[in-house]
């Protein structure tokens, strides 16, 4: 889903949600795209989708940010189990 990378940034996998059968018609993917865009200087555009965007880490030093990102993370791994997946 993401990593923490060792210079300072953070990395969102979408390009491997490409495969997960639940996600096919990027409803959920663009959702939570929405959520962590609530973020200040998150700015994921819809072509990132398809890709692993890189953002500094420093974005989620904010605990109200950080409280976003984890409640967006919260809200995919709800969207997948629901599906069963």
């Amino acid at each position: 889903m993401f990593v923490i990378r060792s210079d300072g940034r953070i990395t969102i996998r979408f390009m491997y949600f490409k495969t997960k059968s639940w996600i096919e018609d990027r409803t959920v993917l663009n959702e939570f795209r929405e959520r962590l865009n609530k973020i200040p200087g998150m700015d994921l555009n819809e072509k990132d989708l398809g890709g692993k965007p890189k953002r500094p880490l420093d974005l989620l030093l904010n605990p109200s940010n950080l409280n976003l990102f984890k409640s967006a993370v919260t809200w995919l791994r709800e969207q997948a189990l629901s599906a069963g997946k």
